[in-house]
C-alpha cells in the first residue's frame, strides 16, 4: 500500500476516501497544489507524485454538466502537473 495512504488512514481510524471532486481544471489543480505543499515537507518527491495521481478525480458541477469543463478534468494529467511544481 502507498506510504502516505497508509499513514493518512491510520492518522483518521480509517477514515479517509481517496477522491477529489471537482467542477473544473483550475480547482483540480489548486487542490493538488495545496496537497503537495503540505505533503512535500515529510514525504519524497516521488512518494507524493504516486499518492496524488492515485487519486480518484470526480467532475460535478452544481450548476449543471459543461462537457468542456468535464472533458478537461478527465483528460488532466496528474503526474505531468506535479512535475511541474
Amino acid at each position: 500500500m502507498d506510504k502516505i495512504l497508509k499513514d493518512i488512514i491510520k492518522k483518521r481510524n480509517g477514515h479517509y476516501c481517496h477522491v477529489i471532486e471537482t467542477s473544473d481544471v483550475w480547482s483540480l489543480q489548486s487542490t493538488l497544489e495545496s496537497l503537495y505543499d503540505e505533503l512535500i515537507k515529510d514525504y519524497t518527491f516521488d512518494e507524493v507524485c504516486n499518492f496524488l495521481s492515485s487519486i480518484q478525480i470526480i467532475y460535478f458541477n452544481e450548476d449543471g454538466d459543461n462537457i468542456d469543463d468535464e472533458n478537461a478534468v478527465y483528460a488532466f494529467d496528474v503526474k505531468e502537473f506535479i512535475k511541474q511544481l
